[in-house]
């Protein structure tokens, strides 16, 4: 019985899609032709060989980095300076005709409005300490005010110092004694003087 007479009978029309390469009678363990349907060998029929139906591995993308390090906003030492020199030529020139008490009263008021704006601004747009960002504004109004007006307009940054640190109340108060102190060497007045105010 050879393989002519077999295609005869079953035609491969209605054979199901498969590999075309010899197979094994699964009976007898004879190798036999893709187009087979009985085995020439023991005489039992075969099933045709069905293609892989194993389905391909899904490659999944890689995960989002969610952790990933967001970019620090710089402190602005341009305006920062800027403001310096601007405020200190405004005090200046009002010391002069309003007197140094009500120049006081007033740059004072001015920043505790900024420290105030600062902490409703921060809570609506959602920044990060923004009580952190007031208390920075009010008592240091020419590093902090600048440095949020930069912040405001960067709200997918971060700000390390203000926003993560730790240590920013001591490091606030610490630079507010330095420079109280440069503030007094400048003006001259020495431990005696303040003694005897």
């Amino acid at each position: 019985m050879g393989t002519e007479s077999l295609d005869s009978k079953h035609p491969s029309s209605s054979r199901t899609e498969g590999s075309e390469e010899p197979f094994k009678c699964p009976s007898c363990g004879q190798l036999l032709d893709f187009r087979c349907r009985i085995c020439v060998a023991c005489g039992e029929p075969v099933e045709p060989v069905q293609p892989s139906s194993t389905p391909l591995p899904k490659i999944s993308p890689p995960p989002a980095e969610e952790n990933a390090p967001k970019p620090l906003v710089r402190f602005p030492w341009e305006l920062s300076l800027m403001l310096l020199l601007i405020s200190g030529g405004v005090v200046t020139v009002l010391g002069y005709l309003l007197g140094a008490v009500t120049v006081q009263f007033i740059f004072q008021g001015f920043q505790v409005l900024c420290a105030i704006w600062v902490f409703n601004d921060a809570r609506h747009y959602a920044i990060p300490r923004p009580l952190r960002w007031s208390l920075g504004t009010l008592f240091l109004w020419v590093v902090f005010l600048p440095w949020y007006l930069v912040r405001r307009r960067r709200l997918n940054y971060t700000c390390f110092f203000v926003e993560t640190s730790p240590y920013f109340a001591w490091s606030l108060v610490i630079i507010n004694l330095v420079l109280a102190l440069i503030v007094i060497q400048l003006l001259g007045v020495g431990p005696d003087d303040l003694e005897s105010h």
